[in-house]
C-alpha cells in the first residue's frame, strides 16, 4: 500500500487470507476502510483445518514424487474450468509439491487464528462476514461469531 501511495484500502480475505486480512486491521487500524472476510478460520474451523492441512503436508513429503505424471494431466484436462475447486486442484499441482510442504509446515507452526474478543471488538470499520453451510473445512460458526464480535451498525452477517 505504500509503494502504491494508498493510505487506507478495503481488506479481505478468504479462508487463512481472512485470518490475515483481521491480522491486518488489528496491527493497522488506520490502514483499513472495511472489511470483507470469508470462511475464516477460527476457534470452530482450527483444529478440522490444521488435521487436514498436516495430513496434506505428510501426504506431500511421501507421495509427492510420485505425483508428476498424474498432476500433469489434470493441468492439461483442467487447463480452464467455470468451477472454481477444479482451479484450486490445477493451481495446486501446479506447484512444486515439496515447496507446498514446506508450506503447510509453515502454517502449521502458525499461531492460533485471532479471536480474541477484546481485539475483534476494537476493530471498527464496517465489516462483511461470508460463511457457507457444509464446507467441511470452514466451520460456519466462525462466521457467524465473527460478525458478532466486531461491533458496529455496519457489519453484516450472510
Amino acid at each position: 500500500m505504500d509503494e502504491l501511495g494508498i493510505e487506507k484500502a478495503v481488506i479481505g480475505g478468504v479462508s487463512l487470507g481472512a485470518n490475515v486480512a483481521l491480522e491486518f486491521a488489528h496491527l493497522f487500524p488506520a490502514r483499513v476502510r472495511a472489511l470483507v472476510i470469508e470462511m475464516p478460520v477460527l476457534s470452530a474451523s482450527e483444529g478440522p483445518a490444521r488435521y487436514t492441512f498436516v495430513s496434506a503436508g505428510k501426504a506431500l513429503r511421501r507421495f509427492g514424487r510420485f505425483l508428476g505424471v498424474p498432476a500433469g494431466l489434470v493441468r492439461k484436462l483442467v487447463a480452464t474450468s467455470r468451477y472454481p475447486e477444479l482451479v484450486v486442484l490445477r493451481n495446486t499441482v501446479s506447484m512444486d509439491l515439496l515447496a507446498t510442504a514446506a508450506l503447510i509446515d509453515g502454517i502449521d507452526q502458525s499461531p492460533i487464528p485471532l479471536h480474541d474478543a477484546k481485539v475483534l471488538a476494537a476493530i471498527d470499520v464496517p465489516t462483511l462476514v461470508i460463511g457457507h453451510r457444509f464446507d467441511p473445512l470452514h466451520h460456519r460458526d466462525d462466521a457467524v461469531h465473527l460478525a458478532a464480535k466486531i461491533p458496529g451498525q455496519n457489519s453484516r452477517r450472510i
